[in-house]
Protein backbone atom coordinates (compact mmCIF):
# COMPACT_ATOMS: atom_id res chain seq x y z
CA UNK A 1 0.00 0.00 0.00
CA UNK A 2 2.56 2.10 0.77
CA UNK A 3 4.45 2.28 -2.58
CA UNK A 4 0.67 3.12 -4.38
CA UNK A 5 -0.39 5.42 -2.18
CA UNK A 6 3.31 7.11 -3.46
CA UNK A 7 2.55 6.91 -6.77
CA UNK A 8 -0.52 8.82 -6.19
CA UNK A 9 1.51 11.32 -4.43
CA UNK A 10 3.53 12.30 -7.09
CA UNK A 11 3.39 15.96 -8.79
CA UNK A 12 3.52 16.54 -12.09
CA UNK A 13 5.45 19.66 -14.15
CA UNK A 14 4.67 20.03 -17.15
CA UNK A 15 6.23 23.02 -19.27
CA UNK A 16 4.51 24.39 -22.01
CA UNK A 17 6.79 27.26 -23.28
CA UNK A 18 6.11 28.67 -27.18
CA UNK A 19 3.76 25.98 -28.12
CA UNK A 20 2.43 28.19 -30.91
CA UNK A 21 -1.45 28.56 -29.83
CA UNK A 22 -2.03 32.38 -28.53
CA UNK A 23 -0.47 34.95 -28.12
CA UNK A 24 -0.79 37.62 -25.20
CA UNK A 25 -2.69 41.04 -25.79
CA UNK A 26 -0.84 43.24 -27.91
CA UNK A 27 -0.03 45.85 -24.66
CA UNK A 28 1.65 42.72 -23.11
CA UNK A 29 5.69 42.28 -23.61
CA UNK A 30 5.82 39.75 -26.22
CA UNK A 31 7.21 36.10 -25.49
CA UNK A 32 10.24 34.56 -27.16
CA UNK A 33 9.11 31.20 -28.94
CA UNK A 34 10.92 28.12 -27.15
CA UNK A 35 11.15 24.12 -28.02
CA UNK A 36 7.90 22.66 -26.24
CA UNK A 37 9.20 20.25 -23.51
CA UNK A 38 7.70 17.74 -21.13
CA UNK A 39 8.78 16.83 -17.33
CA UNK A 40 7.29 14.85 -14.86
CA UNK A 41 8.93 15.47 -11.18
CA UNK A 42 8.40 14.35 -7.87
CA UNK A 43 7.13 17.17 -5.20
CA UNK A 44 10.24 17.18 -3.54
CA UNK A 45 12.15 18.04 -6.89
CA UNK A 46 10.58 20.71 -7.73
CA UNK A 47 11.95 23.45 -5.32
CA UNK A 48 15.81 22.47 -6.26
CA UNK A 49 15.28 22.52 -9.84
CA UNK A 50 13.54 26.50 -9.40
CA UNK A 51 16.23 27.25 -6.94
CA UNK A 52 19.26 26.38 -9.47
CA UNK A 53 20.98 28.65 -11.95
CA UNK A 54 19.16 29.62 -15.27
CA UNK A 55 22.37 29.88 -16.98
CA UNK A 56 22.50 27.31 -20.10
CA UNK A 57 24.42 24.48 -19.65
CA UNK A 58 27.79 24.13 -21.82
CA UNK A 59 27.24 21.18 -23.03
CA UNK A 60 24.47 18.47 -23.20
CA UNK A 61 23.71 16.52 -20.39
CA UNK A 62 24.76 12.64 -20.66
CA UNK A 63 22.09 10.26 -21.59
CA UNK A 64 19.85 8.56 -18.56
CA UNK A 65 19.63 4.65 -19.09
CA UNK A 66 16.20 3.80 -17.82
CA UNK A 67 15.44 0.36 -16.52
CA UNK A 68 11.80 -0.29 -19.31
CA UNK A 69 8.90 -2.10 -18.80
CA UNK A 70 7.34 -4.64 -21.27
CA UNK A 71 5.81 -1.29 -23.35
CA UNK A 72 8.91 0.16 -23.60
CA UNK A 73 8.14 2.49 -20.61
CA UNK A 74 10.46 3.85 -18.10
CA UNK A 75 10.01 1.81 -14.47
CA UNK A 76 10.16 3.76 -11.40
CA UNK A 77 10.52 2.64 -7.84
CA UNK A 78 12.58 3.00 -4.82
CA UNK A 79 15.93 3.15 -6.39
CA UNK A 80 14.93 5.41 -9.60
CA UNK A 81 14.42 9.12 -9.25
CA UNK A 82 11.11 10.07 -10.70
CA UNK A 83 12.45 13.14 -12.86
CA UNK A 84 13.30 14.79 -16.46
CA UNK A 85 14.79 11.82 -18.42
CA UNK A 86 16.55 13.98 -20.50
CA UNK A 87 17.84 16.64 -18.49
CA UNK A 88 16.79 20.02 -20.56
CA UNK A 89 12.76 19.96 -19.83
CA UNK A 90 12.96 22.99 -18.03
CA UNK A 91 15.09 24.65 -20.20
CA UNK A 92 12.32 26.44 -22.08
CA UNK A 93 10.97 27.63 -18.52
CA UNK A 94 14.58 28.75 -17.69
CA UNK A 95 14.87 30.74 -20.74
CA UNK A 96 11.50 32.44 -19.84
CA UNK A 97 12.97 33.37 -16.25
CA UNK A 98 15.78 35.07 -18.09
CA UNK A 99 13.79 37.10 -20.47
CA UNK A 100 12.36 38.35 -17.52
CA UNK A 101 15.15 39.34 -15.40
CA UNK A 102 16.59 41.08 -18.82
CA UNK A 103 12.99 42.78 -19.35
CA UNK A 104 12.36 41.55 -22.56
CA UNK A 105 9.50 39.26 -21.41
CA UNK A 106 7.56 37.55 -18.99
CA UNK A 107 7.70 34.02 -17.11
CA UNK A 108 4.03 32.54 -16.45
CA UNK A 109 3.37 29.63 -14.27
CA UNK A 110 -0.18 28.11 -13.74
CA UNK A 111 -0.38 26.08 -10.76
CA UNK A 112 -3.21 23.16 -10.86
CA UNK A 113 -3.77 21.62 -7.55
CA UNK A 114 -6.00 20.95 -4.66
CA UNK A 115 -6.59 22.48 -1.32
CA UNK A 116 -3.18 23.12 -0.74
CA UNK A 117 -2.64 24.87 -3.96
CA UNK A 118 -6.32 26.60 -3.68
CA UNK A 119 -5.11 28.34 -0.14
CA UNK A 120 -2.11 29.69 -1.86
CA UNK A 121 0.67 29.39 0.64
CA UNK A 122 3.42 27.95 -1.00
CA UNK A 123 2.02 28.97 -4.28
CA UNK A 124 2.45 32.55 -2.58
CA UNK A 125 5.71 31.90 -1.45
CA UNK A 126 6.40 30.78 -4.87
CA UNK A 127 5.21 33.37 -6.10
CA UNK A 128 7.09 36.25 -4.08
CA UNK A 129 10.24 34.47 -4.30
CA UNK A 130 10.60 34.50 -8.02
CA UNK A 131 9.05 37.53 -8.85
CA UNK A 132 11.70 39.17 -5.88
CA UNK A 133 14.65 37.13 -8.37
CA UNK A 134 13.18 37.80 -11.92
CA UNK A 135 10.74 40.95 -11.52
CA UNK A 136 6.86 41.36 -10.42
CA UNK A 137 4.51 41.02 -13.33
CA UNK A 138 1.08 40.40 -11.21
CA UNK A 139 -0.33 38.24 -9.31
CA UNK A 140 -2.59 36.59 -12.27
CA UNK A 141 -5.34 34.02 -12.33
CA UNK A 142 -8.18 34.67 -9.38
CA UNK A 143 -11.90 34.89 -9.05
CA UNK A 144 -13.92 37.99 -8.55
CA UNK A 145 -15.96 35.72 -6.63
CA UNK A 146 -15.70 33.44 -3.63
CA UNK A 147 -16.71 30.02 -4.69
CA UNK A 148 -16.43 28.91 -0.91
CA UNK A 149 -16.05 30.30 2.23
CA UNK A 150 -12.51 29.39 2.41
CA UNK A 151 -10.92 30.67 -0.73
CA UNK A 152 -8.25 33.11 -0.58
CA UNK A 153 -5.71 34.70 -2.94
CA UNK A 154 -2.05 35.59 -1.25
CA UNK A 155 -1.83 39.58 -1.14
CA UNK A 156 -5.25 40.21 -2.61
CA UNK A 157 -8.76 40.56 -0.82
CA UNK A 158 -11.55 38.97 -2.54
CA UNK A 159 -15.12 39.63 -1.16
CA UNK A 160 -18.59 39.34 -2.40
CA UNK A 161 -22.19 38.66 -1.59
CA UNK A 162 -21.70 35.01 -2.83
CA UNK A 163 -24.41 33.66 -1.51
CA UNK A 164 -26.17 35.56 -4.81
CA UNK A 165 -24.10 33.15 -6.81
CA UNK A 166 -24.36 29.52 -7.93
CA UNK A 167 -20.50 27.90 -8.14
CA UNK A 168 -20.44 24.80 -10.69
CA UNK A 169 -17.72 22.30 -10.68
CA UNK A 170 -17.04 18.87 -11.20
CA UNK A 171 -20.32 16.38 -9.39
CA UNK A 172 -19.73 13.28 -7.60
CA UNK A 173 -20.55 10.67 -10.48
CA UNK A 174 -20.44 12.83 -13.29
CA UNK A 175 -19.31 11.69 -16.77
CA UNK A 176 -20.19 14.48 -19.54
CA UNK A 177 -17.77 17.56 -19.96
CA UNK A 178 -19.11 21.07 -18.87
CA UNK A 179 -18.01 24.40 -19.03
CA UNK A 180 -16.47 24.90 -16.14
CA UNK A 181 -13.46 27.33 -17.59
CA UNK A 182 -9.72 26.96 -17.27
CA UNK A 183 -10.18 26.96 -12.98
CA UNK A 184 -12.67 24.32 -13.18
CA UNK A 185 -15.20 26.89 -11.10
CA UNK A 186 -17.96 28.79 -13.27
CA UNK A 187 -20.06 31.16 -11.20
CA UNK A 188 -23.61 32.30 -12.81
CA UNK A 189 -26.41 34.52 -11.29
CA UNK A 190 -29.41 35.54 -11.97
CA UNK A 191 -30.02 38.03 -9.16
CA UNK A 192 -29.56 42.16 -9.47
CA UNK A 193 -26.75 43.50 -7.62
CA UNK A 194 -24.97 40.52 -6.90
CA UNK A 195 -20.77 41.28 -6.82
CA UNK A 196 -17.79 40.63 -6.52
CA UNK A 197 -14.69 43.14 -5.31
CA UNK A 198 -10.78 42.15 -5.69
CA UNK A 199 -8.99 44.51 -3.53
CA UNK A 200 -5.19 44.46 -4.77
CA UNK A 201 -4.05 46.09 -0.76
CA UNK A 202 -0.78 47.08 -1.39
CA UNK A 203 0.15 45.44 -4.33
CA UNK A 204 -0.05 47.47 -8.06
CA UNK A 205 -1.68 46.61 -10.92
CA UNK A 206 -2.23 47.96 -14.19
CA UNK A 207 -4.11 45.48 -16.32
CA UNK A 208 -7.38 43.75 -15.17
CA UNK A 209 -9.08 41.13 -17.34
CA UNK A 210 -13.34 39.39 -16.77
CA UNK A 211 -13.66 36.25 -18.56
CA UNK A 212 -17.01 35.74 -18.91
CA UNK A 213 -19.91 33.83 -20.72
CA UNK A 214 -21.81 35.49 -23.88
CA UNK A 215 -25.19 33.71 -24.10
CA UNK A 216 -28.86 34.05 -25.57
CA UNK A 217 -29.61 34.61 -22.07
CA UNK A 218 -27.31 36.93 -21.14
CA UNK A 219 -27.43 39.63 -18.57
CA UNK A 220 -25.13 43.25 -18.06
CA UNK A 221 -22.05 43.70 -16.21
CA UNK A 222 -21.04 46.48 -14.10
CA UNK A 223 -17.47 46.80 -14.28
CA UNK A 224 -15.91 49.18 -11.71
CA UNK A 225 -12.49 50.47 -11.09
CA UNK A 226 -11.66 51.86 -7.50
CA UNK A 227 -15.29 52.47 -7.08
CA UNK A 228 -16.12 54.33 -10.47
CA UNK A 229 -17.84 52.28 -13.10
CA UNK A 230 -15.70 51.61 -16.25
CA UNK A 231 -17.84 50.10 -18.53
CA UNK A 232 -21.12 48.37 -18.88
CA UNK A 233 -20.60 45.00 -20.32
CA UNK A 234 -24.28 43.36 -22.12
CA UNK A 235 -23.44 39.63 -22.00
CA UNK A 236 -26.34 38.83 -24.29
CA UNK A 237 -25.55 37.08 -27.79
CA UNK A 238 -27.37 34.56 -30.30
CA UNK A 239 -24.07 32.38 -30.24
CA UNK A 240 -22.74 31.09 -26.92
CA UNK A 241 -19.35 32.23 -26.97
CA UNK A 242 -16.37 33.21 -24.05
CA UNK A 243 -15.50 36.90 -23.74
CA UNK A 244 -12.67 38.79 -22.48
CA UNK A 245 -12.85 42.46 -21.41
CA UNK A 246 -9.32 43.97 -20.35
CA UNK A 247 -9.24 47.29 -18.27
CA UNK A 248 -5.97 48.84 -18.30
CA UNK A 249 -5.42 51.65 -16.02
CA UNK A 250 -2.34 53.19 -13.65
CA UNK A 251 -0.12 50.72 -12.25
CA UNK A 252 -0.76 51.58 -8.45
CA UNK A 253 -3.40 49.56 -6.20
CA UNK A 254 -6.43 49.12 -6.75
CA UNK A 255 -9.99 48.17 -6.46
CA UNK A 256 -11.48 45.98 -9.63
CA UNK A 257 -15.45 45.40 -9.18
CA UNK A 258 -18.04 43.88 -11.29
CA UNK A 259 -21.94 43.91 -10.53
CA UNK A 260 -25.18 42.58 -11.96
CA UNK A 261 -28.38 44.50 -13.24
CA UNK A 262 -30.46 41.35 -12.91
CA UNK A 263 -31.68 41.63 -16.56
CA UNK A 264 -30.42 38.39 -17.29
CA UNK A 265 -28.15 35.16 -16.21
CA UNK A 266 -24.37 36.50 -15.54
CA UNK A 267 -21.44 33.76 -16.06
CA UNK A 268 -17.98 33.96 -15.01
CA UNK A 269 -14.82 31.95 -15.34
CA UNK A 270 -12.38 34.17 -13.59
CA UNK A 271 -10.47 37.64 -13.94
CA UNK A 272 -6.77 37.82 -13.81
CA UNK A 273 -4.77 40.88 -12.26
CA UNK A 274 -1.45 41.86 -13.82
CA UNK A 275 1.16 44.60 -14.28
CA UNK A 276 2.31 45.54 -17.97
CA UNK A 277 5.90 45.13 -17.53
CA UNK A 278 8.78 41.87 -17.59
CA UNK A 279 7.97 39.55 -14.49
CA UNK A 280 6.72 36.67 -13.13
CA UNK A 281 3.11 35.74 -13.20
CA UNK A 282 2.23 32.68 -10.92
CA UNK A 283 -1.79 31.49 -11.52
CA UNK A 284 -3.22 29.99 -8.66
CA UNK A 285 -5.79 27.18 -9.94
CA UNK A 286 -6.35 24.72 -6.91
CA UNK A 287 -10.14 23.56 -6.12
CA UNK A 288 -10.82 21.68 -2.66
CA UNK A 289 -11.02 17.81 -2.42
CA UNK A 290 -9.86 18.00 -6.39
CA UNK A 291 -8.66 15.10 -8.12
CA UNK A 292 -5.97 15.01 -11.07
CA UNK A 293 -9.18 12.84 -13.22
CA UNK A 294 -11.24 15.92 -12.81
CA UNK A 295 -9.91 18.02 -15.48
CA UNK A 296 -11.17 15.17 -17.74
CA UNK A 297 -15.01 16.98 -17.03
CA UNK A 298 -13.83 20.03 -17.97
CA UNK A 299 -15.18 20.99 -21.44
CA UNK A 300 -11.80 20.54 -23.37
CA UNK A 301 -12.52 23.38 -25.98
CA UNK A 302 -12.84 25.74 -23.45
CA UNK A 303 -10.09 24.76 -21.62
CA UNK A 304 -7.74 24.67 -24.36
CA UNK A 305 -8.91 28.46 -25.35
CA UNK A 306 -7.98 30.00 -21.78
CA UNK A 307 -5.47 28.13 -21.20
CA UNK A 308 -3.62 29.40 -24.44
CA UNK A 309 -4.98 32.93 -23.36
CA UNK A 310 -2.37 32.50 -20.17
CA UNK A 311 0.50 31.26 -22.40
CA UNK A 312 2.17 29.55 -19.91
CA UNK A 313 5.62 29.00 -19.55
CA UNK A 314 5.22 26.17 -17.18
CA UNK A 315 1.84 24.13 -15.85
CA UNK A 316 2.43 22.44 -12.82
CA UNK A 317 -0.27 19.30 -11.61
CA UNK A 318 0.08 19.01 -8.18
CA UNK A 319 -2.41 16.66 -7.57
CA UNK A 320 -2.29 13.72 -5.33
CA UNK A 321 -3.48 13.92 -1.69
CA UNK A 322 -7.10 13.19 -2.49
CA UNK A 323 -6.38 10.16 -4.67
CA UNK A 324 -3.89 8.58 -1.93
CA UNK A 325 -7.07 7.56 0.06
CA UNK A 326 -8.90 6.12 -2.83
CA UNK A 327 -8.02 2.64 -2.45
CA UNK A 328 -10.44 0.87 -4.35
CA UNK A 329 -9.12 2.58 -7.50
CA UNK A 330 -7.12 0.17 -9.04
CA UNK A 331 -4.07 1.62 -10.04
CA UNK A 332 -4.03 1.21 -13.83
CA UNK A 333 -7.02 3.21 -13.92
CA UNK A 334 -5.43 6.12 -11.94
CA UNK A 335 -2.50 6.00 -14.02
CA UNK A 336 -4.30 6.28 -17.29
CA UNK A 337 -6.60 8.89 -15.94
CA UNK A 338 -3.21 11.25 -14.70
CA UNK A 339 -1.70 10.13 -18.39
CA UNK A 340 -4.77 11.42 -20.25
CA UNK A 341 -4.86 14.64 -17.85
CA UNK A 342 -1.32 15.52 -19.18
CA UNK A 343 -1.60 14.99 -22.66
CA UNK A 344 -4.68 17.58 -22.53
CA UNK A 345 -2.39 19.78 -20.87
Amino acid sequence: MARRSGWRALALVVGLTGIAIGTHAPSQPAIAQETPALAVASAMSIAPSMQESVTPQSTEPAPVVWPLDEHGRPVYGLDVPIEDPSGTALHAFHASLRRAASGEGQSRIVFYGASHVAADIYTGTVRHLLQERFGDAGHGFVLPVEPWPSYRAADLDVSSNYRRWDVLRVRVGQTDPQLYGVMGVTLTTEERNAWGRIDTEDEPASRFELWYAQRPDGGTIDVLVDGRLDRRLNTRSDQPSTAYAVVTTEDRPHTFEIRTRGDGAVTLYGATVERERPGVVVDTMGINGARAAAQLMWNPELQAEQLRRRMPDLVVLAYGTNESGDDDQPIEEYEASVRAVVARV
